[in-house]
């Protein structure tokens, strides 16, 4: 949810989510049914893939041997994956849920993420990488995402009562970077006038004064 409403914000292109695991489906198969009924690992994978499911990769598991099965298409409830007919017996279909079982939990961590608050032993935690799109304006862009994740910490919201902290923002940097080059460019000049109106006069101070902020402009352009 958080993601999709970050990716929401103009300018942003996408957003890639560190620590987080995806739901997963495991079916492990019960060998002596297999045996029974006369059914294969085979089977059961192709019975999955037929029935076209839009599920996140899961296993299949016997022995201790984990067999990866990728699900794809249309279902989006994993308990549908023990209803899906295996085989038939007699006119009796036999269902994924009488050769395994179906376990729904998390996959694998890809990736980890913790972080320590006020030098506390670090937790877990959930990484969000924000990106914008070409040409966007970086500082109008990172402003519009703090906001809106404002927006999410009020009551109600998702991220009501979590703690958010921004680790990094190219957009405040950029800011700085430009402030200070404002400042020295401006002590700059008042440091070239006050010498030369020491050394040759106001006049030439004033004209140098105003020459010097003219020439960057007109490079700039």
């Amino acid at each position: 949810i958080v993601k999709n409403e970050i990716i929401a914000v103009s300018g942003v292109s996408r957003v890639s989510v560190g620590g987080k695991r995806e739901p997963e489906v495991h079916v492990i198969a019960k060998e002596e049914a297999l045996n029974t009924f006369g059914i294969s690992l085979n089977q059961i994978s192709s019975a999955i893939r037929a029935n076209n499911t839009s599920l996140p990769a899961g296993s299949i598991k016997m022995d201790g041997v984990e067999y990866t099965v990728q699900f794809e298409g249309s279902l989006t409830d994993p308990n549908d994956v023990r209803s899906i007919t295996v085989s038939e017996r007699n006119g009796t279909p036999i269902y994924v849920s009488d050769v395994a079982n179906v376990a729904v939990g998390l996959s694998k961590a890809a990736t980890f993420s913790r972080v320590s608050i006020n030098s506390a032993p670090s937790k877990k935690a959930l990484t969000f990488d924000v990106f914008k799109r070409s040409g966007g304006n970086i500082a109008t862009v990172t402003k519009s995402v703090r906001n809106r994740i404002k927006e999410l910490q009020a009551l109600g919201k998702p991220l009501n009562g979590l703690d958010v902290l921004v680790v990094f923002d190219s957009g405040e940097l950029l800011l700085k970077d430009l402030s200070n080059l404002t400042r020295t460019g401006i002590q700059t000049i008042i440091l070239v006038m006050l010498v030369l109106f020491i050394t040759i006069g106001w006049r030439e101070a004033l004209l140098a004064g105003m020459a010097i902020p003219f020439s960057f402009l007109i490079g700039f352009i």
